[in-house]
């Protein structure tokens, strides 16, 4: 008897699906193995649960979600089921009516589905009501019932839901959980750092990707392009509790003719407490080398001659080094956030009528931006360090913090002149070499640059 009323909740739930939202059919096959999803004081069929990843939990979620298109006018949408775990969003749809050909022209991974994103990739979460968006902070009072929800990703990626077919409370309830999990106070509060594998990893690729995490790692990168003059560096351990600076990796490859009491009282007249450091080496023995400003305090350049003098003395043939001031030349962090900024906001139209809009003065728009002209002047100073480089002559990338522009410059002249790099494991690399500095103050320093 029970069977059979729950066969006569499903078919009156079903019409009554068909009819509020006209276009759209909820069709979920009828099986004895489906879970059924409570809200309030109704029943209603819900999807099975997605396959999760090892760790992760389902956090909150429901059924009767709208997923609207990009640049629509948000009249009609895909229908299914929303899900929200520690790890992702995921919008399992109830029609897929795509060919193969179709699903091809979506790009997948192993992880994430088409509709699916990963929580540490929203960057901002919008409250829809009608034509108007408000947008929302982890501290952000909510209303009584979100009908609305708008998340902009930080590749650029929308996605846009209704929950006015849904249960009570799921909107809200869906909204609470991102704004708490996708932006946690904490690093350590990240899916990844809970259920990362304590066991090497056996694939390939991951094996291949070094942290520099460790001694050896440094031994190994200096080994491996340093072969004409890898005795006139060596290896300091003098940062190995972040005592010198913190924002410099533990281990530090320096002069081999700097001791490291030397290298301590240098450090204090720079910047962040950031002087010369290794970044790479040619196998002409010219190197890429990173370095701060002087403090505006510190009027005697005595500290930054001997160091450089120290770095001529690593060279084959004792050739001085040529100096990059990046700041003369490339914009600030704070320019290229901005910038960015506002290309994001090109590419993300909200409606058909502001596409339509723009669309006429695009090219104008996305030159007003800067990214094009900020791209540029990356890629040339990129290119001429590293011309000087291959014709042997070491560059010195010296910025403001030493931790920003000169990152990205050092990166792509890497990319350029050593093939490893533009190998998935070399290019993976890059970043913790390039970074430099402990992941929280990663994570810390462009949350705070983003509110101000």
């Amino acid at each position: 008897m029970l069977q059979n009323l729950n066969m006569k909740s499903f078919f009156k739930e079903q019409q009554e699906c068909r009819e509020s939202v006209n276009s759209f059919i909820f069709y979920v096959p009828a099986s004895p193995n489906k879970n059924y999803y409570s809200g309030g004081d109704q029943s209603v069929l819900e999807k099975p649960k997605p396959d999760l990843h090892k760790g992760e939990i389902i956090i909150t979620g429901g059924p009767r979600v709208l997923l609207f298109p990009n640049v629509s006018e948000r009249t009609k949408g895909l229908t299914g089921s929303i899900f929200v775990t520690n790890f992702r969003l995921i919008f399992d749809t109830y029609e897929d009516n795509r060919t193969p050909e179709e699903e091809c022209l979506h790009q997948r991974n192993f992880l994430f589905g088409e509709y699916s994103v990963c929580l540490t990739n929203i960057d901002s979460i919008y409250q829809i009501s009608g034509d108007k968006k408000r947008r929302l902070l982890p501290d952000s009072p909510l209303a009584a019932k979100i009908k609305g929800l708008q998340l902009v990703c930080k590749n650029m990626k929308v996605l846009t839901f209704s929950f006015d077919q849904s249960p009570i409370n799921l909107g809200k309830d869906v909204t609470k959980t991102l704004l708490h999990h996708a932006f946690p106070g904490k690093h350590e509060l990240l899916f990844g750092y809970d259920y990362r594998e304590d066991k090497p990893s056996t694939d390939k690729y991951l094996r291949d990707v070094v942290l520099f995490s460790q001694r050896h790692d440094w031994e190994n990168e200096l080994a491996r392009t340093c072969s004409k003059s890898a005795s006139k560096w060596r290896l300091s351990s003098q940062n190995q509790t972040f005592q010198l600076s913190s924002s410099l990796p533990k281990w530090l490859i320096i002069p081999n003719s700097v001791v490291d009491c030397d290298l301590a009282t240098a450090s204090y007249s720079f910047r962040c407490n950031r002087p010369p450091v290794w970044t790479w080496s040619s196998p002409n023995g010219a190197a890429l080398v990173r370095m701060a400003d002087l403090l505006p305090t510190v009027t005697d350049r005595t500290q930054e001659n001997r160091m450089l003098e120290n770095i001529r003395k690593c060279h084959p043939h004792l050739k001085g080094p040529s100096i990059k001031y990046l700041d003369k030349d490339l914009p600030s962090i704070r320019d290229l956030l901005q910038s960015y900024s506002k290309l994001r906001e090109l590419c993300i139209p909200d409606s058909q009528r502001e596409f339509k809009g723009q669309d006429s003065h695009f090219y104008s728009r996305l030159e007003s931006t800067k990214w094009l002209q900020h791209v540029s002047s990356c890629l040339r100073i990129s290119v001429k360090a590293a011309r000087e480089v291959q014709e042997g002559t070491t560059v010195v990338l010296q910025e403001s913090e030493g931790r920003d522009t000169s990152a990205i410059v050092s990166s792509l002249v890497q990319l350029i002149l050593d093939p490893h790099t533009r190998s998935i494991a070399g290019f993976q690399s890059l970043y913790p070499e390039g970074v430099d500095r402990p992941r929280s103050s990663v994570l810390q320093a462009s949350g705070a640059l983003e509110e101000r």
